[in-house]
């Protein structure tokens, strides 16, 4: 699902989730998690202060 290209939807080019991937392998301070609870797609980012 994080994949360049991969996308459930008709017409989409498939780059969010490999986007938002990508920048997160920069920043230790950033965390994602997304789950699918009843058909719904839930998508958390967290961005924690540098200290």
């Amino acid at each position: 699902m994080q994949q360049r290209d991969y996308s459930t939807k008709k017409s989409h080019s498939g780059m969010g989730l490999a986007n938002i991937n990508s920048i997160k392998n920069k920043y230790e301070n950033m965390t994602i998690s997304y789950e699918i609870p009843k058909g719904y797609f839930d998508f958390y980012l967290v961005i924690e202060p540098e200290e």
